[in-house]
């Protein structure tokens, strides 16, 4: 479920960051107001990787061949 939750965040603020960036090139935006969402997203979207790359703690065949 939390990797499913930082999953979707992460596309999120990839889509956010990409209509920013067709906005300033269609310019509907100015590279100010670029340059602020992108320092507001960035750290948004770091946070929401680094979950995803969190490693679960169990073993990942614990359990799978019977008991030692």
């Amino acid at each position: 479920p939390d990797r499913r939750a930082a999953l979707a965040e992460a596309e999120e603020l990839r889509g956010r960051l990409d209509d920013a960036a067709d906005q300033y090139a269609d310019a509907v935006i100015d590279r100010r107001q670029l340059e602020r969402i992108t320092a507001r997203l960035r750290p948004q979207l770091a946070e929401a990787e680094k979950r995803l790359r969190t490693v679960d703690s169990a073993p990942l065949l614990d359990g799978l061949a019977g008991t030692p």
